[in-house]
């Protein structure tokens, strides 16, 4: 029944990050919207919605202390970039490992109710030729800011889910 109800609470989780992503990503302009998971114990930021091969959606973990979305996970500043490949806190290696090609990024902390980071969610390459502008930025606070109750408690239920299942 535990494994029914973990399945169940996932599928509903992974429901609820898609739809979150996808509707950011279609106001943004944006190609894709991931939402990692940070896990403070492990040093690792982990994602259920990221792109992997062919557009598909993939498992990720990544170490905390690498990668635009490890500098906001450590220093909890958002991140403009409009060339991720001029910039030495970016992880290219992800780029290789799925066939995604990130043109720019728009990289933002979300914060509990005790101001600590227990999320980043990041938005990948604006439509069109364009980067990402302070409209984007203001607009992506926005966003996330009046989704955080809903994110946070999503979020909390898949480190739980998440922590059940690695015991």
């Amino acid at each position: 029944m535990n494994l029914l109800g973990d399945r169940s609470l996932q599928a509903k989780l992974d429901v609820t990050l898609r739809t979150v992503s996808w509707k950011i990503a279609e106001i943004l302009e944006a190609e894709h919207v991931t939402f990692f998971v940070a896990d403070s114990e492990a040093q690792q930021l982990w994602s259920k919605n990221a792109i992997g091969p062919n557009g598909t959606q993939i498992d990720l973990a990544i170490p905390m202390d690498v990668g635009i979305a490890g500098h906001v996970a450590r220093t909890g500043e958002s991140l403009n970039v409009p060339d991720p490949y001029q910039d030495e806190r970016f992880n290219p290696n992800i780029d290789r490992e799925t066939g995604f090609t990130t043109r720019n990024i728009l990289c933002l902390p979300l914060l509990d109710e005790s101001d600590r980071i227990f999320a980043v969610v990041q938005a990948l390459n604006k439509q069109g030729d364009g980067s990402f502008g302070p409209e984007d930025e203001q607009r992506f606070v926005e966003l996330v800011s009046s989704l955080g109750t809903v994110l946070q408690t999503s979020v909390f239920q898949a480190q739980q889910s998440r922590a059940n299942f690695q015991s």
